[in-house]
């Protein structure tokens, strides 16, 4: 079992002997730690919403995508667009029997790969290891694809729209946090990616640029005419503006929200300071906790 947080084991060790076990079980800690991780969600977003008026857009990670306005307004054209473009068109779904990803599958042809995303993708990114696992696996996959370049490739992510994703509890956070596992994995095993494409659409479209941004991989998104996309409700939006906001990040103005209201700022500073010295000490507990079970197993 590895260690989920820490790196630097001697953290866990005092007088060259592990420091006292936590009386939890792994799975009690981790139940709290989930608890206080949506707690310090559902604060995060409070806190948010009240700096709302003191925050500043940036491009995620200062990397600004290429955005391209297709010429025709139906999703199939730029679907097919994309799929031509690419050397690899790696395609992520909870449901492949979709109208989309039918059109996807035909577009790419030869150069289509799939990965089946599950209902338990967040205890898979966030609570446990087996993330980069998954991650690997796609990386081999990759590697392994007949269309696989060894100077690099252009790769196309597409797959289910936050609609359908939602239906089984998966979102673009979670979608994005492993497409950028998987972006690191291929580094690591020298998988060279040169460009990721989309179609910007909601779900994985967009966690898929996402994960390109936080990688620093250059990547570029072809829109339907009109920059048409659909929101988690599947209502049709248009508009460029809207489009590309998906694609930011705020940035807090710490000063000018403690100048305008000095309370309120504290008010939140406190709360959100709480909560992550919760989530810190759990973390803490949970390896030391694991570290003690390695030594056990060791043992045997």
């Amino acid at each position: 079992m590895k260690l989920k947080f820490y790196e630097d084991t001697s953290v866990f060790y005092e007088d060259g002997k592990l420091t006292e076990e936590p009386e939890e079980t792994l799975e009690e800690l981790m139940k709290q730690y989930r608890h206080n991780y949506d707690v310090y969600s559902k604060g995060k977003r409070k806190m948010v919403e009240a700096a709302r008026p003191y925050t500043k857009w940036y491009w995620i990670n200062n990397m600004e995508p290429v955005f391209i306005e297709d010429h025709a307004r139906n999703y199939g054209h730029r679907t097919r667009a994309n799929a031509a473009w690419s050397d690899i068109t790696l395609a992520l779904a909870t449901d492949f029997s979709s109208p989309g990803e039918i059109t996807t599958r035909n577009a790419a042809g030869d150069k289509y790969l799939r990965y089946q995303l599950t209902h338990n993708l967040k205890n898979i990114v966030i609570f446990s290891r087996d993330g980069e696992r998954e991650a690997r696996k796609i990386a081999q996959m990759i590697r392994s694809h007949t269309c696989y370049k060894e100077d690099g490739i252009r790769l196309n992510i597409a797959g289910n729209g936050l609609v359908t994703l939602l239906k089984s509890g998966v979102d673009t956070g979670l979608v994005a946090s492993f497409i950028e596992t998987v972006f690191d994995v291929c580094k690591e095993e020298g998988v060279k990616i040169l460009e990721v494409r989309s179609g910007g659409q909601s779900g994985v479209d967009e966690a898929g640029i996402i994960a390109a941004q936080r990688s620093k991989i250059k990547c570029s998104v072809l829109a339907p005419k009109g920059y048409r996309w659909r929101d988690k409700k599947g209502d049709e939006k248009e508009g460029k503006a809207s489009f590309v906001k998906r694609f930011k990040e705020e940035y807090i103005d710490q000063d000018a929200w403690k100048k305008a209201k000095p309370e309120e700022y504290t008010d939140s500073g406190l709360a959100e300071f709480n909560c992550s010295n919760a989530l810190d000490y759990l973390s803490y507990e949970i390896d030391l906790k694991i570290m003690h079970i390695n030594a056990q197993e060791a043992n045997k």
